[in-house]
């Protein structure tokens, strides 16, 4: 019988909810885009050298109706386009981030805007290693199924870490910021009950005057 020590499981946990969300993320969705609409998507919070991966395909106008050329732009979280084309069909974009933050890929349906007709368009977006082409690993380094298969999860490994590591930034900022807000507060509190006990002497002082004054006491 084999044991495992508590750290070994929670790294096959983490192993095994990462090829899940990996899963998740490998999977296309689609969409309906209407004449003159646009539709965006982001990717938050990506790394630098981060590889993003984007194949789309846009279903043929039934005949009869007209055209509606779809445009499809990619930009970076500085705002500036890194990837654009026109009039698509069927393609693919791959880039590797050059500046941290949210990328955004948008479609913009350019049909006459007198139709109400939507376009389908259906989008496969991957990025880190899920972007990577194992298959070509496999014939160029004549790797095994299984070798790549341990790439694959020994690339998810290193991900996994490094989304831990950012966790824990997080976490450290997180908590920094909410000392240095207790610490604010504390100050606060304080100023508040000095200013109260201020107001409260100098009500009494002015209403012991006041009392003398009209020779109550």
């Amino acid at each position: 019988m084999v044991f495992f020590s508590s750290r070994t499981s929670f790294l096959v946990v983490l192993v095994c909810l990462g090829l899940f969300d990996s899963f998740k993320q490998t999977q296309g969705f689609s969409f309906d885009l209407y004449v003159t609409k646009q539709k965006c998507f982001t990717e938050e919070d990506l790394d630098f050298g981060v590889l993003v991966v984007g194949d789309f395909k846009v279903a043929e106008p039934r005949p009869g109706n007209p055209k509606m050329p779809i445009h499809i732009h990619v930009k970076d979280p500085k705002g500036d386009v890194v990837y654009e084309r026109k009039n698509i069909y069927e393609g693919r974009f791959a880039l590797t981030t050059e500046v941290e933050g949210d990328y955004t890929v948008c479609f913009q349906n350019m049909g006459p805007s007198r139709y109400r007709i939507p376009r389908r368009i259906t989008l496969v977006l991957k990025t880190g290693f899920e972007a990577q082409d194992y298959s070509d690993a496999l014939n160029v380094e004549d790797l095994s199924a299984v070798d790549r298969n341990l790439r694959k999860t020994y690339e998810l490994t290193n991900k996994i870490v490094h989304d831990f590591k950012l966790a824990k930034k997080s976490e450290a900022e997180m908590r920094d910021l909410s000392e240095h807000t207790c610490s604010r507060v504390v100050w606060f509190a304080f100023f508040t009950i000095i200013v109260l006990l201020a107001t409260g002497v100098f009500e009494m002082r002015w209403l012991e005057n006041y009392m003398r004054r009209q020779k109550i006491i």
